[in-house]
């Protein structure tokens, strides 16, 4: 796969979510990164936009990361709403960003009803979910299987699975506009040219762009 976006350690390709987020996060503003593994966006947020970059993470080792390389990070398991409350109170941010986290919640509708809580006006919430309705998982379910997987769109930790049209359903049913949507497919090859037609084939994942109704 074609890597071209790197960050200390990272690399992120053409095809990785993060390519879309930055596009939509403004220089100089508030970020919270839910789910933000070991803080790397944020990283780069705040040294090529400059960013105040304040991240959440359940994972211990990924916590301890998070911490050396964003402003503030949070240790609190998204699916306890009432700690994850206590952690923000009082804080607001011009962007908020859920890179495949919703999937894994049990209860999505009110943790972004919560992030909503934490926006500022005119602000972004930036939404990734994989896309069940991938190439792969079609001809999975043709041949009559249904395979969890340790990662990727059938990662056994999920506990719900989006299409486009559910993804967008989920935004709006928290009371959000969805100004975007972006797909992560391939940039090249037959694959690419199959995205410009129907990218619900291809799309690893949607990305939606969601603001104030």
């Amino acid at each position: 796969m074609h890597q071209d976006f790197k960050y200390g350690d990272a690399v992120w390709s053409q095809e990785d979510p993060k390519q879309i987020v930055i596009k939509y996060v403004p220089e100089q503003t508030r970020v919270l990164d839910i789910g933000c593994g070991n803080g790397l966006l944020g990283a780069w947020l705040k040294q090529n936009k400059h960013c105040y970059t304040v991240g959440i993470e359940g994972h211990p080792d990924g916590y301890k990361e998070a911490k050396r390389n964003l402003d503030k990070a949070y240790q609190v398991d998204v699916n306890d709403l009432e700690r994850l409350r206590q952690m923000l109170k009082g804080q607001r941010f011009d962007v908020i960003s859920f890179i495949d986290v919703l999937e894994h919640c049990y209860h999505p509708l009110e943790v972004l009803a919560l992030a909503k809580q934490h926006l500022s006006p005119g602000g972004t919430i930036i939404v990734s979910l994989p896309n069940v309705a991938h190439h792969s998982i079609r001809t999975m379910l043709l041949k009559g299987k249904w395979d969890y997987q340790d990662t990727g769109i059938m990662d056994r930790t999920h506990v719900a699975f989006y299409t486009r049209t559910t993804a967008e359903a989920l935004i709006r049913q928290a009371g959000l506009r969805v100004v975007a949507t972006e797909h992560t497919s391939p940039k090249r090859g037959l694959w690419s040219a199959i995205s410009r037609i129907d990218p619900t084939l291809t799309a690893v994942q949607f990305v939606v762009i969601a603001g104030h109704d």
